[in-house]
């Protein structure tokens, strides 16, 4: 029981912390004056730094299902 009350609160926590995370890597990146002017190599590394933004929430949610998968495996295990 305990195992699904910390993934519940990881998940949660995970979400919010993307919900807050979503806005400001875009007002740093696109509402910034400082790249009206930027090189096309700036505006391609300002859009793969805002991807990996988007992308680190993907993994850690992933990372938080793969830790609740190999809890209930071990569990499970020490229950037979």
């Amino acid at each position: 029981m305990i195992t699904l009350v910390q993934f519940v609160i990881h998940f949660f926590l995970i979400g919010a912390l993307m919900i807050m995370w979503q806005p400001l890597i875009t007002a740093a990146g696109y509402d910034n004056a400082l790249y009206n002017t930027a090189s096309l190599q700036e505006v391609a590394i300002r859009d793969a730094l805002w991807y990996f933004g988007l992308i680190m929430g993907v993994v850690a949610m992933f990372a938080n299902i793969l830790w609740y998968y190999n809890e209930l495996k071990l569990k499970q295990a020490n229950e037979q």
